[in-house]
């Protein structure tokens, strides 16, 4: 496959000849927005403006008081021990959650269940005033050969 080269000058070739007018279709020039805005104008234009490249003399100073590498380690070591004790103490725990019967027995007792709710004189006068406006309306009488009218 390697060894027949030929093939790959045909391929070579359209590249070259397709290649540049690829590049020519590209627009060169961005349209501008349909509604620009102020702020956005400005920052644009604050963004194309001509500034100074920062060089090697802007680079601040290492700061002094950082807490050396040293307190990090211990920082960590020490958290890290705190939580290898607190496994420990867990581990050792008996499990205490048993017997849980008992006690949901003992918390239904306590509850008391909320009053029942009485059908009142306004309950029955709001199910009337709902059934009332509850009825569908009366029916459209078409008058001969005319369309019905069309509902939204």
């Amino acid at each position: 496959m390697n060894g027949f080269p030929a093939k790959y000058w045909g391929f070579a070739a359209a590249l070259a000849l397709l290649g540049p007018s690829a590049a020519v279709a590209l627009p060169t020039i961005t349209p501008p927005p349909a509604h620009p805005s102020p702020v956005t104008t400005a920052a644009i234009a604050a963004a194309e403006a001509p500034s100074a490249y920062p060089s090697f003399a802007s680079i601040p100073v290492y700061p002094k008081d950082l807490r050396p590498l040293s307190a990090w380690k211990s920082a960590i070591v020490s958290i890290q021990s705190a939580g290898a004790a607190l496994t420990q103490r867990a581990a050792t725990e008996p499990w205490t959650l048993a017997n849980t019967e008992v006690w949901a027995a003992d918390e239904r007792a306590i509850a008391t269940p909320p009053p029942r709710m009485e059908n009142g004189p306004d309950t029955a006068a709001f199910i009337a005033e709902m059934r009332a406006r509850a009825t569908p309306p009366p029916p459209l009488h078409h008058t001969a050969g005319a369309a019905p009218a069309s509902h939204p």
